[in-house]
């Protein structure tokens, strides 16, 4: 499972997505169309989310800082569940003693 965990497949879900939303929904509906509404009623949060992913993008702050690295966190919780579900006669047993 591991193989399809790659950066690789998780852009080619996330331009192909944004892809089909533009071919599909209303043009009203588009994203683009969206963030622009949401620009117009929270402009801070706006601008503040646009240098955030910039930054995320351009690798400028470090990771523990980086807001979209936030998922630093959950990296203890991720090895747990890897460790548990390599066995699918595991996958609903719990150790109390590791929780």
């Amino acid at each position: 499972m591991e193989r399809w965990m790659t950066a690789k497949v998780g852009w080619v879900w996330f331009l192909g997505t944004a892809a089909i939303i533009d071919a599909l929904w209303p043009s009203d509906q588009l994203l683009s169309k969206g963030f622009d509404r949401f620009r117009e009623r929270h402009p801070i949060l706006a601008w503040w989310f646009i240098l955030a992913t910039a930054a995320h993008f351009l690798r400028v702050v470090p990771p523990r800082v980086d807001v979209y690295g936030l998922v630093y966190l959950l990296r203890p919780a991720r090895h747990w569940i890897k460790r548990h579900t390599q066995d699918p006669d595991d996958w609903f047993a719990v150790d109390l003693d590791e929780c």
